[in-house]
C-alpha cells in the first residue's frame, strides 16, 4: 500500500459572520464575502442551532499522486497575521488504486489529522465546539469552479482542469484484497454532505461553499465530537480524515501529480452522519454510528441510499463543482435545499399546504429531473393526505399540542430518472390545540374533521389555554345547550369569526354559531379567556364570571331570558356586542363590577337593534367601576320597565375609579327611577355623552338625566346631552329632565342643547353647585321645557351655592325656550345665587335678566341675585 504525507497550509481569514439560513435557488448563486484587513485576534462565538459558523479557512496539498515510491507533502504557506482557523497537525495517510485505468478506475486518498480546539496561530479557543467540519470551498484560484487548485501533471504542466470536476469526496476508504471490494474503514466516515441552504453564504476569501465537507471526531470516543474549551498546549482531543476519490486516466502520464484542496472550517451546530454512496446497501453501518452519538441523530442519505430509519434525512446529491451552476456532483439530481423543512399548526386542526409551499419546495432539481411524492403519514398517529405534487392535509393526532410536540410527516420523493428515496421526514411542531364542535354530525374526536357534535365534550376534552371553535352547525342550539364553563387562558370561537392562530387562517368566517343554557347561565368565564363569532343565551344569565382578569368578548348577541345579560365582576373587559338582552332580571339586567376596559353595544342600524333590557327588579344597567376605568358605549338600546334605574353608574368616595359614558340613539322607557343615573364621588373625573336618545316615563315617577358629583378633592367631569327627547308624567311626584349637580370639590362642565323636555313636574333643567369649592360650567343652547303641571317651579334652574356656602357658576345660555302651564305666572330660567357669590355670565353686558331674556327669546328670566361678565369652559366635544 502506497502512503501519502500531507503538510497542512497555514489558516487564513477569522471571524466571519455566521451565515444566513436563506434557501438558494435552483442553481445556487453564492453570496461572495468581502476581504477586510487582518482584525485582532478573536474568538467566534459557537454556532446557534442548525448553523454552520465559520472560522477560517485552510488549504491542503497533496504531492506525488502517481509516484511509486509513496507521497510527498508540502506545506502551502499563507499569510500567519490573520486570525481564526483552527489547528491541525498531521497523523496518517492512505492511498489505493483499484480497476482498469482510462476505464472506471479510481484512486482512493485519505489524510488524517490530529485537531486541536485552538486558531491556527495556537490561541486555545475557551468555548468548547462541537462538530467542526471542513467544508469544501471554491476560491478565486481554484479550478473549474471547485474546491481543487494547483492541479499538476509529474511533468509540472497543467493536468486537464476537467479532472478537478471528476474529483470526489468519500469516506476513508479500504481494499478488500480477497474481493478486490472496496469499502469504508471502520473510524474513518467522517464525509458529512448538507442541504443547499446551510452552504448559502460564503465566507470572506471564498466564491462558494459546497454542501460536502469533513466532520472532525473526538479522539477516543464515538458518542460525542464535542472537543474541550481551552485545551493545554500540544492537546489535540480532535481527530479528522479527508478522503477523496479521483479517476486513472488512460495515459498514466495525465494522471494529476499534485494538487490542493481549499476548505472552511466551520463550527456545526447539528450533530449529524452521513452514508456515503460507497456504504449503500445492506452493510451500512451509518445507523449505527448515528446511534452512538444519540438516539435522534439524523442520517444524510443520497440518492441509491436503501437505509430506511427513522431519522433518516434524504439530501440526494450534493454539489461538487459550479459556482452559479451545477457543473459536477455526488448523487443524483435532487438536493434537499431546506434542512429544517417544518410546517406549525395547532392541534386538532388542519394544516392545507399548497404546492408552492409544499414539499417541493424543499428542493432543487437539476438536469432535468422532475419530482413526485408518495407514502404520505404523521410519525404521531395523525392524518396525512399528500399528492404527488408535494402539497398536502396534515391534522395531527386527537388530543396533541398540549403541551406541544413535534409531529413528523413521513414522505418518500423520486425523480424521473431512477432516483427514490427511502422515508424521509418534514417536521411538524403540533403547537396549541384546538377542540373543534359541529352539532349536525356523529360524535368525532374533536379535530377539525371530525369534531365532537356536544359543546359538552369539547369543555371535558380542553384544558386551559386551549382553543374551542364551534361551527355554525344546524344553526340552532342543539347540543350546545348546557352552558359552557371556560378554563383558564381558553378561547371560544364561533363560526361567525375566523380562526385564526399566529396569523393564520385555519377556517374563515362565516355564520355565526349559537350557544345557551336550558337551565342556567349560558357561558361562565375563567380568567383570561377571548370569546367571539357567536351568540350567548341562558337562562338565569347570559355571561357570567368573578375575578376573570382579562375578558375580550366579540359576539353578535348575549341574552338571559331569567337573569343578568352580563354579570361579570373584577376584570378587564374588551366586548363588543351587536345586541344585549335580559328579561325579569331578579337583580339588574346587566352588572358590571369592578370591571375596566370597554363595553360597546352597536346595534345593527335600525331603532331597538342593540337589544332591550327590561323588567329587572332592581336597576337596567348597574355599573361599579369601583377603582378601574370603564369606557361604555350603548347605541339603539332599548331600557325599559326597569325597577330602579335604567342605568346606574356609581362610584363611592374610597375609590379611584370611572365611568366613561356615551348612550345614543337608544330609548328609556317607564323605568321607576331615573333613565340615567351618574354618581361620581370617586378620586376620578367621570364623563357621560348622551345624544339622541328617548325618554318616556308617562307610567312611572322616574326622571330623565342626571349626573351628580362628590369629589373628595377637585376632579373635571364633563356631561353633554344633546338632541334628546324627554317626555315626563307631570301628575308624578318631583321630576327633572336634566340635571347637573356639584356636591364636593371639583367641576362639572356642562353642555346641553337640542333638548326637548315636557311634562317635567319640577324642573325641565336644573344645575346645581352647592358645596365650598364646587364650580359648575353650563353651556345650554336651543333647548325646549314646557309642562302642563301646576306644581312645576322653572323651566331651567340654575343655582350658585347656598345661603353660607360659597361656589361658583358659570353661565352660557342662548336660545332656549323655556316655559309653564298657560296663564301661570312661571319663570322659565331662574337662576339663584343665595351665597352672594355673584354669578358668572358669558357675555353679559348691562342688566343680567334683560340680557338673558334677550338671548332666550320667549323665556321668562328671573335673576334672584348678583350677576358678573365671565367665560364658561365648555366640555372636550
Amino acid at each position: 500500500m502506497r502512503h501519502v504525507h500531507l503538510l497542512l497550509g497555514a489558516l487564513v481569514l477569522g471571524s466571519c459572520a455566521a451565515p444566513q439560513t436563506a434557501p438558494p435557488q435552483a442553481a445556487p448563486a453564492p453570496v461572495v464575502g468581502t476581504p477586510a484587513p487582518a482584525p485582532s485576534p478573536t474568538e467566534p462565538a459557537p454556532a446557534p442551532a442548525h448553523e454552520l459558523t465559520p472560522l477560517g479557512t485552510i488549504q491542503l496539498a497533496f504531492s506525488g499522486l502517481n509516484d511509486p515510491d509513496g507521497f510527498t507533502a508540502e506545506l502551502v504557506s499563507q499569510a500567519l497575521t490573520d486570525i481564526g482557523g483552527i489547528q491541525l497537525e498531521p497523523l496518517a495517510t492512505s492511498s489505493f488504486t483499484v480497476g482498469t485505468r482510462g476505464a472506471g478506475g479510481m484512486r482512493y486518498l485519505s489524510a488524517s489529522f490530529r485537531v486541536r480546539n485552538a486558531a491556527a496561530g495556537g490561541a486555545a479557543y475557551a468555548v468548547a465546539r462541537q462538530n467542526l467540519t471542513l467544508v469544501a470551498a471554491s476560491t478565486a484560484s481554484t479550478i473549474g469552479e471547485t474546491a481543487i487548485s494547483g492541479l499538476q501533471r509529474f511533468d509540472g504542466s497543467a493536468a486537464s482542469p476537467a479532472i478537478a470536476q471528476s474529483i470526489l469526496p468519500t469516506h476513508t476508504m479500504t481494499l478488500d484484497r480477497t474481493t478486490d471490494l472496496v469499502r469504508p474503514k471502520l473510524g474513518g466516515e467522517d464525509l458529512q454532505v448538507f442541504a443547499e441552504d446551510e452552504v448559502s453564504v460564503a465566507p470572506a476569501g471564498t466564491v462558494r461553499l459546497f454542501p460536502y465537507g469533513f466532520v472532525v471526531r473526538k479522539k477516543g470516543a464515538i458518542n460525542t465530537r464535542q472537543l474541550p474549551a481551552s485545551p493545554a498546549t500540544g492537546q489535540f482531543d480532535g481527530v479528522v480524515t479527508v478522503a477523496v476519490k479521483l479517476p486513472l486516466q488512460a495515459n498514466a502520464a495525465d494522471d494529476p501529480f499534485r494538487f490542493s484542496m481549499n476548505f472552511a472550517v466551520m463550527d456545526d451546530s447539528r450533530t449529524r452522519v452521513t452514508e456515503s454512496v460507497e456504504e449503500q446497501g445492506a452493510s451500512s453501518d451509518a445507523a449505527v454510528r448515528a446511534g452512538v452519538l444519540g438516539a435522534n441523530t439524523p442520517i444524510m442519505t443520497l440518492c441509491g441510499s436503501s437505509l430506511n430509519t427513522a431519522t433518516g434525512q434524504f439530501i440526494g446529491s450534493a454539489t461538487t463543482a459550479g459556482n452559479t451552476a451545477r457543473l459536477a456532483k455526488l448523487g443524483g439530481n435532487i438536493a434537499l435545499k431546506k434542512v429544517a423543512l417544518a410546517y406549525g399548526v395547532p392541534g386538532n386542526t388542519r394544516l392545507s399546504v399548497n404546492t408552492a409551499a409544499g414539499l417541493a419546495s424543499a428542493y432543487s432539481t437539476y438536469n432535468g429531473a422532475a419530482l413526485s411524492f408518495g407514502s404520505g403519514s404523521s410519525r404521531r398517529g395523525g392524518s396525512v393526505t399528500l399528492d404527488a405534487g408535494g402539497d398536502f392535509t396534515f391534522v395531527s393526532k386527537a388530543g396533541d399540542g398540549a403541551p406541544a410536540v413535534t409531529d413528523q410527516l413521513v414522505y418518500r420523493v423520486a425523480d424521473n430518472q431512477g432516483c427514490s428515496s427511502t422515508d424521509t421526514t418534514a417536521d411538524v411542531n403540533v403547537s396549541g390545540r384546538v377542540w373543534f364542535v359541529n352539532n349536525t354530525g356523529a360524535a368525532g374526536d374533536g379535530r377539525q374533521t371530525t369534531p365532537f357534535n356536544t359543546l359538552l365534550a369539547a369543555q371535558n376534552a380542553s384544558a386551559a389555554g386551549d382553543y374551542l371553535y364551534v361551527a355554525q352547525g344546524n344553526g340552532t342550539t342543539s347540543g350546545q345547550n348546557s352552558g359552557l364553563i371556560l378554563k383558564t387562558g381558553q378561547t371560544l370561537i364561533g363560526a361567525g369569526a375566523a380562526l385564526t392562530i399566529g396569523g393564520v387562517t385555519y377556517a374563515a368566517a362565516g355564520q355565526p354559531a349559537s350557544i345557551g343554557n336550558s337551565g342556567g347561565v349560558g357561558l361562565t368565564v375563567a380568567q383570561n379567556n377571548a370569546v367571539q363569532g357567536l351568540s350567548i343565551s341562558g337562562t338565569s344569565g347570559g355571561v357570567s364570571g368573578t375575578g376573570f382578569g382579562t375578558l375580550t368578548l366579540t359576539v353578535p348577541s348575549v341574552s338571559a331570558s331569567a337573569g343578568p345579560a352580563l354579570n361579570l365582576t373584577t376584570g378587564t373587559l374588551t366586548a363588543t356586542l351587536d345586541t344585549l338582552n335580559s328579561n325579569n332580571s331578579a337583580t339588574s339586567g346587566a352588572l358590571l363590577t369592578g370591571v375596566g376596559g370597554t363595553l360597546s353595544v352597536t346595534g345593527t342600524g335600525t331603532a331597538g337593534s342593540g337589544g332591550t333590557i327590561q323588567g329587572a327588579a332592581n336597576h337596567g344597567v348597574s355599573i361599579s367601576p369601583q377603582n378601574q376605568t370603564l369606557t361604555v358605549t350603548l347605541d339603539r338600546l332599548n331600557i325599559q320597565n326597569n325597577r330602579g334605574n335604567g342605568l346606574l353608574a356609581r362610584t363611592t368616595s374610597n375609590e379611584t375609579g370611572r365611568a366613561l359614558l356615551t348612550v345614543r340613539n337608544s330609548s328609556f322607557t317607564s323605568n321607576a327611577q331615573a333613565a340615567l343615573s351618574v354618581e361620581q364621588a370617586a378620586a376620578s373625573a367621570s364623563r357621560t355623552v348622551l345624544i339622541d336618545n328617548t325618554v318616556n316615563n308617562l307610567t312611572s315617577d322616574g326622571s330623565g338625566f342626571s349626573v351628580s358629583t362628590a369629589h373628595a378633592a377637585a376632579q373635571t367631569d364633563e356631561f353633554i346631552a344633546q338632541n334628546n327627547t324627554i317626555t315626563l308624567d307631570p301628575g308624578r311626584g318631583s321630576t327633572i329632565g336634566i340635571r347637573g349637580l356639584v356636591r364636593g370639590q371639583g367641576t362639572l362642565r356642562a353642555s346641553a342643547s337640542g333638548n326637548t323636555v315636557t311634562g317635567f313636574s319640577a324642573h325641565g333643567l336644573a344645575w346645581y353647585a352647592l358645596a365650598s369649592g364646587a364650580r359648575a360650567d353650563v353651556t345650554m343652547t336651543g333647548n325646549r321645557a314646557s309642562t302642563s303641571s301646576g306644581n312645576a317651579l322653572e323651566g331651567a334652574l340654575v343655582q350658585d351655592g347656598e345661603a353660607t356656602i360659597s361656589t361658583e357658576v358659570c353661565l352660557n345660555a342662548s336660545g332656549n325656550v323655556l316655559s309653564g302651564p298657560p296663564g301661570l305666572d312661571f319663570d322659565g330660567l331662574y337662576l339663584w345665587i343665595p351665597s352672594g357669590t355673584p354669578m358668572q355670565i358669558q357675555g353679559l353686558t348691562g342688566n343680567a335678566r334683560n340680557y338673558l331674556q334677550g338671548q332666550n327669546p320667549g323665556t321668562t328670566v328671573f335673576v334672584d341675585g348678583g350677576a358678573a361678565a365671565g367665560t364658561c369652559a365648555v366640555p372636550t366635544p
